[in-house]
């Protein structure tokens, strides 16, 4: 669907109906989750997605070749990042929040600074045979 559900955890615990009490126990602990924001931005399917330590951001990595900063809280785009060629199957926030790092199958790892949204470095992977492991250009 291209879209991403942000659900919580409801904190209230509902008392069970007296028919549960003597059955199973796992009606007993049923966890209680609502949908609070649904993300719109990409066109195609979500592949992977990515939280910063403070849980106020998010990135999500997708099929249509891009990957996306969010804004949780607003519930917002902060920047579409679309250089890759490839869909991007894997991202992550580096743990103090300055970067964020996807990995395409255009065989190229970009790391973004997360202030200007620009790509900060490119890790590529050369053809086998080249001679060379890879090469890093900033």
């Amino acid at each position: 669907d291209a879209v991403i559900l942000l659900w919580k955890l409801n904190d209230s615990k509902e008392s069970e109906p007296l028919a549960f009490q003597d059955e199973d126990e796992a009606q007993l602990n049923k966890e209680n989750w609502t949908a609070v924001k649904t993300l719109r931005g990409h066109l195609e399917d979500v592949y992977d997605i990515c939280w910063t330590s403070d849980g106020n951001y998010m990135a999500s990595a997708s099929v249509d070749n891009t990957a996306i900063m969010w804004d949780v809280n607003k519930g917002q785009k902060v920047s579409i990042l679309n250089e890759h060629k490839s869909y991007v199957q894997g991202i992550t926030w580096d743990p103090l929040g300055q970067y964020i790092a996807t990995l395409s199958c255009d065989r190229v790892l970009r790391v973004y600074n997360t202030q200007t949204k620009r790509v900060a470095f490119n890790v590529t992977k050369m053809p086998s045979g080249s001679g060379a492991e890879g090469e890093v250009c900033s």
